[in-house]
C-alpha cells in the first residue's frame, strides 16, 4: 500500500468541511477506527467510492462547563 501526501489545499478544504472525501469529493465516507491517548485522538476514515483512507487528528485545546 502506497502512502500519498495531501496538498495543503486539500487539507485546508477538508478541515473546513470534513464531510467529503478529500480525494474524490464523495460524501460516502465513514469512520473505521478510533484511538486516543492523554491529549490527542485520531480516527481512520475511509471513502466507500474511491477506497482511499486517511487519518483525522484531534488535540484537546480547552475544557468547559464544570459541573458538580
Amino acid at each position: 500500500m502506497k502512502e500519498l501526501q495531501f496538498t495543503s489545499e486539500q487539507i485546508e478544504e477538508y478541515v473546513d468541511n470534513p464531510n467529503f472525501c478529500p480525494i474524490c469529493a464523495s460524501k460516502d465516507i465513514r469512520t473505521v477506527d478510533t484511538d486516543w491517548d492523554t491529549a490527542d485522538a485520531w480516527r481512520t476514515v475511509k471513502c466507500s467510492d474511491c477506497k482511499h483512507s486517511w487519518v483525522e487528528c484531534f488535540r484537546l485545546f480547552t475544557i468547559d462547563n464544570l459541573i458538580k
